[in-house]
C-alpha cells in the first residue's frame, strides 16, 4: 500500500522511464473515494515538469472521465470520403509535446469504452494518430469494494496496468493542509481522531480528505453559525461532523495563545485530552509559521507531560517544513536557539532530534 505522497513521487520517477519506451504500461492509482487520487496526478505533473525542465507551455494534463465517454468520443468519429473511411481527431487529443493523459474513473467505463482506450494505453495511439513522444498515460479508479459503480476490468486491459494501491497517510494530509492554508483545526483534529480522517458509512457518505477540504473552505467563508453547522454535518456525516464541531468548541476553553507565549510560566495547564490536543495543535501551527515565538512555547512545554510536548514539537517540525515549501521567507525552526537546545536536551528520546 502506498501513501498519496509516495504515489506522486512514483509517477514523477516513472515519467522519463515510460516516455523512453515504445510499449508502455499504465500506472493506475487504486483506492477509496476522496483520498485525493485525481489531485495526486496533477501534483505529479507539476513535479514532472520541473524535474525534466519542461516549459509550462510545452506540458499539459488531459483528463478523460472514462465513465462518461462513449467509444466515438474516445477514438474519434468515422465517416466516408470518396469511398475511404476517415476518422476525426478526438477533441481531447494532445496539443503540447509533453504531458499526462489521465484516464480517471477507468473502472467506471463501459466495456466498449475500455476497449477503445486499450490501444492508447499500450501503443500510445488512437487509430493512426500517435501520442507525442513526451506523453505518459496514467489512470485512477475506485475499487469494487468501494461500491462506487465500478465495472470489472477485462484481462487484456489489466495486462496493461501497473496498479498502485493507495492508503490514507494522515500525516501527509496534515502537511498538505498546512501547506495549502486549510482551516487550522482540520489538521489538528487529525491527531485527536485519526480514525475519522477517512470514515465512510455504509451509504458511502462521510469524512474523506476531499470532504475535509470542503469543510476548510466553509470555515474560511465566514458562514452564519446555523449554515456552518449544516454544511459541516453534510460534508462529514452526522457522526464525524458532530464530533468535529464538539472539538471545535474546545477552542473557546483554550488560554489565549499570545498570552501563553508571552507569559509561559504563569499560563494555565489543563490535562483534559481534548483540550490538550487542541492546544498542542494551536502551538504547533503557531511555531511553524512564527519560529521567533518558539522560546515562549518551549518554556510552556517544559511544564507539561512530555508526551504532549513531543507531539507538539514533532508536528511543529513537519508543519514548518510544509509552510516553507510555499513561503520560503518563513525561517526554519532550527534558527531558534531555544528549539535546538530543547532537541539536544531530549535527544535520547525525541525521534525528531
Amino acid at each position: 500500500m502506498s501513501s498519496i505522497k509516495h504515489a506522486i513521487d512514483t509517477l514523477a520517477e516513472l515519467y522519463p522511464v515510460m516516455t523512453a519506451q515504445s510499449k508502455r504500461l499504465v500506472p493506475m492509482l487504486l483506492g477509496a473515494p476522496g483520498l485525493g487520487k485525481s489531485q495526486a496526478v496533477y501534483q505529479a505533473a507539476e513535479i514532472i515538469r520541473e524535474q525534466n525542465n519542461i516549459e509550462p507551455e510545452d506540458f499539459s494534463v488531459v483528463e478523460l472521465r472514462a465513465g462518461t465517454m462513449d467509444p466515438a468520443e474516445i477514438g474519434g468519429f468515422r465517416f466516408v470520403i470518396d469511398g475511404k473511411t476517415e476518422v476525426t481527431e478526438p477533441d481531447w487529443y494532445p496539443k503540447t509535446p509533453s504531458g499526462l493523459l489521465f484516464l480517471d474513473e477507468l473502472a467506471q467505463a463501459s466495456l466498449a469504452g475500455m476497449n477503445a482506450l486499450s490501444e492508447v494505453m499500450l501503443d500510445h495511439r488512437i487509430g493512426t494518430r500517435h501520442l507525442p513522444a513526451g506523453w505518459m498515460v496514467v489512470s485512477a479508479s475506485n475499487r469494487k469494494q468501494d461500491r462506487a459503480g465500478t465495472n470489472k476490468i477485462p484481462s487484456h486491459i489489466q495486462d496493461r496496468i501497473l496498479p498502485i494501491d493507495i492508503t490514507l497517510d494522515v500525516e501527509a494530509l496534515q502537511d498538505y493542509a498546512i501547506r495549502s492554508n486549510w482551516y487550522d483545526l482540520v489538521p489538528v483534529y487529525g491527531n485527536y481522531r485519526p480514525e475519522n480522517v477517512h470514515n465512510l458509512g455504509d451509504d458511502g457518505r462521510g469524512a474523506t480528505p476531499r470532504s475535509w477540504e470542503m469543510v476548510s473552505n466553509f470555515k474560511r467563508a465566514d458562514l452564519s453559525p446555523q449554515v456552518d453547522h449544516t454544511m459541516v454535518l453534510s460534508a462529514l456525516g452526522e457522526e464525524v461532523g458532530s464530533d468535529f464541531l464538539a472539538f471545535e468548541r474546545t477552542v473557546d476553553l483554550l488560554p489565549d495563545i499570545d498570552d501563553l507565549i508571552n507569559d509561559p510560566m504563569n499560563a494555565e495547564v489543563d490535562h483534559k485530552p481534548d483540550i490538550m490536543y487542541a492546544l498542542m495543535g494551536a502551538l504547533a501551527t503557531n511555531m511553524a509559521r512564527h519560529p521567533a515565538k518558539v522560546a515562549g512555547v518551549i518554556q510552556y512545554l517544559d511544564r507539561i507531560d512530555q508526551e504532549w510536548a513531543f507531539t507538539c514539537i514533532a508536528d511543529a517540525e513537519r508543519f514548518n517544513s510544509a509552510v516553507r515549501e510555499t513561503d520560503p521567507t518563513v525561517k526554519q525552526l532550527a534558527s531558534s536557539k531555544a528549539y535546538t537546545d530543547w532537541l539536544i536536551k531530549h535527544k535520547d528520546v525525541f525521534v525528531g532530534a
